[in-house]
C-alpha cells in the first residue's frame, strides 16, 4: 500500500517539526506522528477504520500470479523515516507485523505488513 503526495519528503531526524507537518497531508483514516528516532523506529502510522490491502501471490512452479484483497483491522505501526537497516525492518515486521516506511527524497509511505493466512 503507498501514500503519495508531490513534494512532500521527510527531513532529517532533528526537524522534528517539519516531518510532522508533512505527515499532516495524510488523509482519513490515517494520521502520522513522528517523534526522530524513539523507539520503536522514529515515529507511528495509525489507521482508525479497516483497511483493505492488494495481496499478490506467484507460484514458483508455473509464476501464475493471482490477486486477492485482505484487510487489515484498525491499528498502528512503527514509521521509519530516511535510512534504515534491514535489519531494523526485519524487526519491526516481526514485532509489530508490520512497518511504515519513508525513506529520504521519496514522496510517498509504504506500508510493509506480514500476513498470515
Amino acid at each position: 500500500m503507498c501514500f503519495r503526495k508531490a513534494d512532500v519528503t521527510p527531513f532529517p531526524d532533528k526537524e522534528k517539526a517539519k516531518n510532522n507537518e508533512a505527515l499532516s497531508w495524510l488523509e482519513k483514516p490515517f494520521k502520522g506522528t513522528f517523534d526522530g528516532g524513539l523507539s520503536p523506529g522514529d515515529g507511528m502510522l495509525e489507521w482508525t477504520d479497516s483497511i483493505g490491502i492488494r495481496r499478490l501471490f506467484q507460484n514458483p512452479k508455473t509464476s501464475e500470479v493471482r490477486e486477492e484483497t485482505i484487510t487489515i483491522e484498525p491499528g498502528r505501526w512503527p514509521l521509519e523515516v530516511g535510512s534504515s537497516s534491514h535489519y531494523c525492518t526485519w524487526h519491526h515486521m516481526w514485532d509489530s507485523w508490520g512497518v511504515a516506511r519513508w525513506p529520504y527524497g521519496q514522496p510517498y509511505i509504504t506500508l510493509l505488513l506480514t500476513y498470515v493466512a
